[in-house]
Order: C-alpha cells, then structure tokens, then sequence
C-alpha cells in the first residue's frame, strides 16, 4: 500500500471516493514499471481535468499513468536504437573508402582489359594525352590507377564505347586522389562479408556510380546517415 503522505495527497485532491480511489491507484501501481516516483496525487489531479464524474477520476489517473509510463518507455528504446545507428553508421564510415576504393579498381581493371584491344590509331591518340600509356598494351604490365582513369576520360569514341559498356547510362564521376594510388592488380578481392557504403551526402553522380557498380559485382550497398557520423565523431 502506497505511504501515509501519499494517502493524504490523494484524500486533499478527492473529495469524493477518496478512499477507493487510493485502493486503486495502489493496486495498479504494483503492474506498472517507472523511472520517476508515483504520485497518486499528481495523476489525480490530471484527471481531474478531463472529467466531472468522480467515480471515474481513479481509473482515468491510472490509464493516463499507463500511457506516460507506456511513452516514456518508447522515448527510452527509440534513444537506445538512435545510439545503436549512431554507433554503427560511425563504424561503418570507417570502413567506406576501402570499399569504394576496390570497387573502383575493379572498374579500372574491366575497363583495362577492354583498352587491350584499342586499334594502333586510338593507342596514338590516346598517348598524345597520356604519353605513359603503353604502345602495345596487349600484354604489357597494369599500369597505375591514374593512367587508366585519364585514358577513360581521353574523349576516344572507342573508349567512350567502353566505358558506357560498362556503365551504362551511369555517368563517370570526376576524379579523387584518394582512390587513384598505387598500381592495379591483377584480381581484385573484395573481403567476405562487406558492404559498399556511400554517404548520403555524397554527389549524387557519385552515388550512383559506386551503386551501379556494387551492383555490377554483386556487393550489397548502402547509404550512411551523415548526420549519425558527425554526432559519432563529436
């Protein structure tokens, strides 16, 4: 049974049914779980706002405890999942430039293996822009990243043919150091189990790109909140 200084909060905010009403209240206390204190009193008091009859004021501060406790539990769990994505979109940004990076290298590697079988005259039209590309690329070694991205950018129809046999429609985002280090390699693997992740405030050209080619691979892919990221690295 709820304490004396209960009670009389309750008997001062009833003046009729007062003694039923805290039998009540102190019996559906027992069923309901709160972080914050129950106050007969207070819920009494908001009852009594809605309704005239003071038979019903007991059971109406009861549901109206129910339904505070029901939504302050609700705020608590949606805290709880906002924290989880938060916590998980920051993990994973971590982890977005090395999938970006080996869906790119596989892009480059397709598109070398199509520049292979340029004619004489496009392998000379595409050395006057990029003077290291090589003179018989059948059988000559991978060259670096930046070489087959300009080369992919050279403006050559075949090349052109090339790109959007692999692309599509999908337009070929500007250029970023970032990816482009280092020499290709002859398989590229992506790791077990991984995602390939875009920002949701990327360039929606670079989105897309990335997408079409997660997809292009078989890799699962998925947007990242960029909000959740910045909160995760304050």
């Amino acid at each position: 049974l709820m304490s004396g200084v209960l009670y009389r909060t309750v008997v001062r905010a009833v003046v009729l049914n007062a003694r039923s009403m805290v039998d009540v209240l102190s019996r559906g206390k027992s069923t309901l779980v709160s972080e914050q204190p129950f106050d007969p009193g207070y819920w009494v008091r908001k009852a009594e706002q809605f309704v005239d009859d003071k038979s019903k004021i007991a059971a109406l501060a009861l549901e109206l405890y129910h339904m505070e406790t029901e939504k302050e539990a609700e705020k608590r769990e949606i805290k709880k999942e906002m924290e989880i994505s938060i916590m998980e979109h920051g993990l994973k940004e971590k982890t977005r430039l090395l999938g970006q990076r080996l869906v790119y290298e596989r892009f480059l590697l397709e598109c070398w293996t199509g520049l292979q079988s340029l004619s004489p005259t496009d392998i000379t039209s595409v050395r006057k822009l990029e003077p290291d590309f090589p003179t018989k690329p059948a059988g000559a070694k991978f060259p670096t990243k930046s070489i087959v991205d300009a080369v992919m950018r050279a403006g050559v129809p075949s090349i052109d043919n090339i790109r959007s046999g692999i692309l599509g429609t999908c337009v070929f985002p500007a250029a970023r150091q970032d990816l482009k280090y280092g020499v290709l390699s002859e398989a590229v693997h992506f790791p077990m189990g991984q995602e390939l992740f875009v920002r949701d405030d990327e360039a929606d050209d670079v989105k897309k790109f990335f997408k079409h080619l997660a997809n292009r691979y078989s890799i699962p892919a998925a947007e990242l909140n960029s909000n959740y990221i910045s909160w995760f690295n304050k």
